[in-house]
Formats: structure tokens, sequence, C-alpha cells
């Protein structure tokens, strides 16, 4: 049966695909999928989570740079109802790196209270960056708007570094290098969206160049 997905990520040697389908969420809770490229073999990657007071959702499942971990967040919750809307009330929000060849879990020291909205791998796979906002757990909230800002944590030492610091939402991040252009794995193709954005740097660079170089005519005239 056809299914909808969440948060899709492509292996870096394009022959897997990640993700969350949607049915989960619909039925109070959710698992990290894993696919063929070619959406063949749909299976779960995970052991399904079972809490029989909770739901979870895993969620922004992201492949390391090498292809060997997966990346993804635990969102832990229940129900309630205040003033007569029900509303989902937060118990926590985990991160984990699953490792596929020893099929084994590592959570990270990264606070419950960090209510997420994206993530994914840094510093080829030595740091986690992500989305995030600070909440009071167990409680529905009072329906004002996050305010979502980047943060890094560092795998190794643990520590968390604040990258914005503004009121906006900052959310749905995704890490590349410096020199990339591409959005295939590994870089091996150039779509669409990295021609664009080709195009549009060799187009700034040429306005630049020009606007220096009339800026120098006037001063001589």
């Amino acid at each position: 049966a056809e299914i909808g997905v969440h948060f899709p990520d492509w292996a870096p040697d394009g022959q897997h695909i990640v993700f969350s389908p949607i049915s989960g969420f619909v039925a109070g809770g959710g698992n990290i999928w894993i696919m063929e490229a070619d959406g063949d073999k749909q299976r779960e990657l995970l052991t399904p989570p079972w809490n029989n007071e909770l739901g979870i959702d895993r969620v922004y499942a992201r492949w390391s740079p090498d292809g060997k971990q997966a990346l993804f967040l635990q969102s832990e919750y229940d129900f309630g109802v205040i003033d007569g809307i029900g509303r989902r009330i937060p118990h926590a929000y985990r991160f984990f790196i699953y490792d596929l060849k020893s099929k084994k879990t590592q959570r990270l020291q990264i606070p419950e209270h960090y209510k997420t909205a994206g993530l994914d791998w840094m510093d080829d796979g030595k740091s986690v960056v992500f989305s995030a906002v600070r909440i009071k757990l167990k409680e529905p909230g009072d329906g004002t708007p996050y305010i979502y800002n980047i943060y890094k944590y560092n795998i190794k030492s643990g520590s968390i570094t604040r990258l914005t610091d503004h009121a906006g939402k900052d959310y749905d991040m995704d890490w590349i290098n410096d020199h990339a252009h591409a959005v295939s794995p590994s870089g091996k193709k150039t779509v669409q969206w990295g021609q664009l954005k080709s195009f549009l740097n060799t187009r700034y660079k040429t306005l630049k160049s020009f606007s220096s170089g009339l800026s120098n005519f006037f001063l001589q005239y």
C-alpha cells in the first residue's frame, strides 16, 4: 500500500532513503523507516517504540556523511483537554544516533526540553546542528508562537553553542560545505537547484566586478 512520508533523506551512496511515515503520526506514534532509492523494500529501520502511557514519534532522520549512521529525534508526549481543546503535551525531546552495522543506538546529551524543528550533521559528522526553543515540559503551552534559534552540539565534548539569537523562526536547516552547489548524494550530480545557485553566484561576482569598475571610472573623471 502507498504511504505518505515526512522528512525523507537520501543516503550519501544514493542507494537508500530514510523517512517517517505520515500514517504513524495519525495513529499516535511514528518510527524511522528505510527503503531502496527506487521506493522498493519499505521497512522499519528501528525496533518500534513502545510506551503504554505516552505517544512516541521518531522524526528528522539524517544520514551521517559516511552513510554508516542515522541521526534522529524522538518526541514523547501525551494529550490533554485544555479549555475544551485537545492539545499535545510534551514530555521529552531526545536525540539519538543509530549505527547501521552494530544496530546500537547512542543517546546524545542534549537537554530534553529543547523542542526541535529540524536537525542535521555538521563538521564532517563531529557535531549536530539543530533548531530549537526551550520550553516547559508536561505543560500544553499558552498558544504563543515559539521563537526558534539554531544550536550546535559537539558530540565528543557535549557542549552546546547557540548560533543565532533573534526573534525569528529558524528551522528546517540543511548543512552544506562552502564549495557545495549540488544537493544530490556526495555531490556527484549537479541538479537544477545546484545549477541555479552556481548561476546566481557567477552573476553576483560579475555584477560586483562591474560595479567596482564603474566606481573606478567615475573616480577618474
